[in-house]
């Protein structure tokens, strides 16, 4: 719950204090997560740690070329890594 209402990544502090308490990791949020990738990452790894990679790789290897692919002048290429 402190990740979800926190809503931004947190520092590697708190994550390793809350993961060193939790044997059985859920999370609830009360908000969707709102064109923030980061935001979902973070939740995502609280919940399966590093399924997503690190914040650095998740950045490079899916919210970037989601961003991309959501501009109205996007290529064709760039509208498919989008997607995938």
């Amino acid at each position: 719950m402190v990740l979800s209402h926190r809503g931004a990544p947190i520092g590697a502090r708190l994550v390793s204090t809350l993961c060193s308490l939790a044997a059985c990791r859920i999370i609830m949020t009360g908000t969707p997560v709102q064109n923030r990738l980061p935001e979902l990452w973070s939740l995502f790894d609280f919940v399966f740690p590093g399924r997503l990679g690190t914040l650095p790789v998740f950045q490079t290897q899916f919210a970037v070329p989601i961003q991309i692919g959501g501009y109205a002048n996007a290529s064709s290429m760039q509208v498919c890594l989008g997607m995938g």
